[in-house]
């Protein structure tokens, strides 16, 4: 029997929508990033080429997706050079500014804490 993969919910819809409405493959980026945030079960994490291929994206394309993600504040990004990014999904806001060191905040904090 083979093993059968799924997205680990729950994916709210405040979060996938706005994905939905940005253009190109973000919404391929999203999911993949979704993908992977339940099998890191809400930690940080790095985007695997396994993810990449399963989701239909170039390295140029997960890049774009993930700028527009980070840009509508659906993820959050922290960049080292000459490695893939970590990723943290932001929606759970408590999860997000208490799990996390402040230098892995790439965006403000006071827009979550309003």
């Amino acid at each position: 029997a083979s093993k059968k993969h799924f997205i680990k919910g729950p994916v709210y819809l405040d979060w996938i929508s706005p994905a939905a409405q940005l253009s190109g493959k973000a919404i391929n980026v999203a999911l993949a990033i979704h993908w992977l945030h339940g099998m890191n079960q809400g930690k940080p994490f790095k985007i695997t080429q396994n993810a990449l291929t399963r989701f239909n994206l170039s390295n140029d394309a997960y890049l774009d997706g993930l700028r527009k993600l980070e840009k509508a504040y659906l993820v959050s990004v922290l960049r080292k050079p000459g490695q893939r990014a970590w990723i943290t999904v932001i929606g759970n806001t408590h999860h997000l500014l208490h799990n996390c060191r402040d230098d892995e905040l790439r965006v403000n904090k006071d827009t979550y804490t309003k």
